[in-house]
């Protein structure tokens, strides 16, 4: 069964209520995903593949006009044509929602895959 969870990034929940809470917002962040997609006329394939580079654009746009400029642009390739202005802002906050989430789950893995564990450094 899909889960859109792990379809958005999601890193792991470490017990039941995580993972409950953890479904529960996947869950509302994909509900809302897919009334934009709709109104956006998104293409669904290019939309999910843009989608791996929002942590990032996130994380490098911080906040105001530009960041988000730059959350938009990330997508942008995804739509059959340019982004209505009143579409913008609500995809701009759905864009940050997930971003949030998303930058967790890369810090999480960057860490890992460091080698660090609990805030110690671990010996390779």
């Amino acid at each position: 069964m899909w889960r859109a969870n792990t379809q958005l990034g999601f890193a792991a929940a470490a017990d039941d209520d995580a993972l409950a809470a953890q479904r529960a917002s996947a869950a509302s962040l994909f509900g809302e995903l897919e009334q934009l997609m709709t109104r956006s006329r998104a293409d669904y394939t290019l939309l999910w593949r843009a989608l791996a580079d929002v942590a990032d654009a996130a994380a490098d746009a911080g906040d105001g006009g530009a960041a988000d400029e730059a959350l938009l642009a990330a997508v942008a390739p995804s739509f059959y044509e340019p982004l209505h202005e009143r579409l913008q802002p609500a995809w701009t906050a759905w864009l940050r929602k997930v971003g949030a989430h998303r930058s967790l789950v890369s810090a999480r893995s960057r860490v890992k895959g460091a080698g660090v564990r609990d805030g110690s450094v671990v010996g390779r």
